[in-house]
């Protein structure tokens, strides 16, 4: 099924619940915890942060859910978050910082991998994940009882600026680099192209493993990432994407000069060569245009997507 990326989740909907062991006894408190603590990234009033309202993430830190009424094990919290933020809940704080002991107690993801916010199932310390959510104003609600995590507002995830991602740029941890920057064709298309990828291969062994030439499509958050979970890619052939995995993607074999296509409609990612449809294609003496796809296959009547235009004896990248 196809999806725009761009999600708008009015009020939330009720899901049902994996298997949940409803904690005994019931919590009495619930502690939004992580990047919303930082008082850079959600506005909430100083004296609502407990703990240090500079530091997000730590055992110390939390924002006071309410308990609603009548409900037992219910709680919510209304907050403006300012950035994409991680966070997890959380019905207890510490007086020093003991990780082990707090994570016990800790409500993340049901999945493994950190979840798009919406209404959806939790573990109590079931992993170390955390939900991700950009910009906005926003009402969370944590069910105790039933295991059930809900955001009620409207959910607009801006993807930002897209990059390549990956071992031969560092991830691009130390900051942002034009080179591996993708140009935003349109809402649902996005392209770069690259001068040389190499082979993917691992380098030592065990816990000393370094993958070399891995990579994802990401932006600089990471709130936003695509990889097919494909070590051995092969030229010019699309793969499906996964938004969740942290596995890595590579090329079976090092290929150059080629371009990426990440197509959120299709959930495809292709890489193709930069040459594919350019060398040998049929211009037409009479400027009537003629269309052929990345893998340089002439296409009779081109629909949705991107293709090659010939026409006067030029030739270019178009988006239909």
């Amino acid at each position: 099924m196809k999806k725009f990326y761009t999600l708008l989740a009015a009020a939330a909907t009720t899901v049902a619940a994996m298997a949940w062991d409803a904690p005994n006894p019931m919590p009495t408190t619930m502690y939004l915890i992580g990047d919303p603590c930082d008082a850079t990234k959600a506005e909430v009033p100083a004296n609502a942060i407990l703990g240090d309202p500079t530091t997000g993430w730590s055992p110390l830190n939390g924002i006071p859910m309410e308990a609603v009424e009548g409900q037992e094990g219910v709680f919510e919290v209304n907050i403006k978050i300012l950035d994409q933020v991680w966070f997890a809940f959380n019905p207890v704080l510490l007086e020093t910082a003991n990780w082990d002991v707090w994570n016990a107690s800790r409500y993340t993801p049901a999945a493994s991998g950190a979840a798009e916010v919406g209404a959806q199932p939790m573990a109590i310390a079931g992993n170390p994940d955390s939900w991700n959510i950009p910009a906005g104003d926003y009402k969370f609600i944590v069910n105790a009882a039933t295991g059930i995590f809900t955001v009620e507002g409207n959910l607009v995830r801006e993807i930002g600026d897209v990059y390549l991602r990956g071992s031969f740029n560092g991830w691009l941890n130390e900051g942002t680099d034009a080179k591996y920057l993708f140009t935003k064709v349109s809402e649902t298309l996005y392209t770069l192209d690259v001068e040389e990828i190499g082979a993917y291969s691992v380098e030592g062994e065990g816990e000393a493993a370094v993958e070399l030439n891995a990579f994802k499509i990401g932006n600089m958050s990471w709130g936003s990432k695509w990889t097919s979970g494909d070590n051995q890619m092969a030229i010019s052939t699309p793969y499906f994407y996964d938004e969740t995995s942290d596995a890595n993607m590579g090329l079976a074999e090092a290929a150059k000069n080629v371009t990426i296509t990440l197509d959120l409609e299709e959930e495809t990612i292709t890489i193709a060569p930069q040459s594919a449809g350019i060398n040998g294609v049929e211009v037409a003496e009479d400027g009537e245009a003629v269309y052929y796809n990345l893998q340089g296959v002439r296409v009779a009547n081109p629909e949705k997507g991107l293709f090659i235009q010939v026409k006067g004896g030029k030739a270019g990248k178009v988006i239909l």
